[in-house]
């Protein structure tokens, strides 16, 4: 038998998600093909499904640090930038706070101009992405703290699956049970 026909195991699916990553590094993907092949390589059953995905890119198994290199999906990236904003927006509200009470204080013809400062940081902070990149980009940790909790989620909601799949089965087996008991009654009443 060919080994292209061979099943793959999860350390298989493991080195080619960091050979991906390693080509999206090198910029021979762009974040629609890397996000597209990993999830083909999550589908993958044989060698030749893996093949496939690297055609036209080399295949690496170690990066080029000699250490793994961990790949986040883009979709994860976002959803943790987005979750880093709560700082920003921290920010933006004290200084709002901070431009009210002077105004309030001063008591001045300038006192309308405190109320815009409150915008200009808010346009700083969100769309000139003034601050340290750690406002702007999600951390590894974040990233790794994140997909575990979605992990953890995926479990507990296939856990629960799992309990409603059981407790349908044992009503039917009761039923089916309860059933057939019945017949059964039945059955001896007409004798």
């Amino acid at each position: 038998m060919d080994s292209s026909h061979y099943r793959i195991s999860d350390q298989d699916r493991a080195e080619a998600m960091e050979a991906l990553g390693i080509a999206f590094q090198e910029g021979r993907l762009n974040v629609e093909e890397y996000d597209q092949r990993c999830q083909e390589v999550t589908t993958a059953v044989n060698s030749a499904d893996l093949a496939e995905l690297f055609i036209d890119i080399p295949r690496k198994t170690i990066s080029t640090s000699g250490t793994p290199q961990r790949m986040y999906s883009s979709q994860e990236i976002d959803q943790l930038r987005h979750s880093g904003s709560r700082t920003k927006l921290g920010i933006v509200l004290t200084t709002a706070i901070v431009a009210g009470v002077a105004a309030i204080i001063t008591d001045s013809a300038l006192s309308p101009l405190f109320f815009a400062i409150p915008a200009l940081v808010f346009v700083a902070l969100y769309f000139l992405h003034l601050g340290p990149e750690s406002w702007h980009t999600p951390s590894r940790r974040q990233l790794d703290r994140e997909r575990l909790r979605q992990l953890k989620m995926e479990e507990k909601r296939q856990a629960l699956e799992q309990r409603a799949t059981r407790r349908q089965a044992q009503r039917e087996l009761s039923t089916n049970a309860m059933n057939w008991a019945s017949g059964m009654l039945q059955g001896k009443n007409r004798h």
